[in-house]
């Protein structure tokens, strides 16, 4: 199945979930993945703020669980053709976007070096078992990710999903990164991904 056709196919699918239903398997999410050695070890974790039209994974709780662990929080805002990440201290220091996502207020912008930050929580449309992603079909998470393993190649990046979410294959071009972790509601899944 072609790319745009497998991506407006899981969009359809995830526009068909309740809100109960989308809160309660973004909580066992939230779970799975504040389990993760990998997220207790982090530092500074780069979220994703979730579109609740879009009924993506909901990562405002998982925002706020984590700064009130002592996380230091960071979360993107689109510039020209690239993508950066500020930190934020809650969910008041967001405002409408690029494309109606939230993005950190322009007055409180201070892009964050990329060797700072230890996590990151991509979104995503379909995942793949070993890791492979559609995603929006714009490449700003691409050409991040790409960039931001060049500086940390140690860094994990973890990317969260409904089990609908999940299919057999992505096919994977040159341009697209992996995700090296993938998070739902029944399970986590370590991919055996090349990045």
């Amino acid at each position: 199945m072609e790319d745009d056709d497998l991506r407006e196919r899981k969009k359809r699918e995830r526009a068909s979930m309740s809100t109960e239903e989308v809160l309660d398997k973004s909580r066992r999410i939230r779970e799975n993945l504040f389990s993760l050695p990998e997220f207790r070890c982090a530092r500074t974790i780069a979220f994703y703020v979730s579109k609740d039209e879009a009924k993506e994974v909901r990562t405002q709780e998982m925002i706020l669980e984590a700064l009130k662990t002592g996380k230091r929080v960071v979360v993107p805002f689109v510039t020209g053709d690239s993508m950066e990440f500020s930190e934020i201290s809650g969910l008041s220091d967001l405002s409408p976007g690029t494309f109606g996502i939230q993005e950190p207020r322009p007055e409180i912008r201070r892009p964050v070096p990329l060797k700072e930050i230890d996590l990151v929580i991509v979104p995503g449309v379909a995942f793949d078992m070993s890791g492979g992603r559609i995603g929006y079909g714009r490449g700003f998470y691409d050409r991040f990710l790409r960039r931001f393993l060049s500086e940390r190649p140690d860094a994990r990046l973890i990317g969260l999903a409904f089990e609908a979410q999940i299919v057999e294959k992505v096919e994977r071009k040159s341009s697209d990164v992996p995700v090296h972790i993938l998070v739902t509601e029944e399970r986590v899944v370590r991919c055996c991904c090349d990045i």
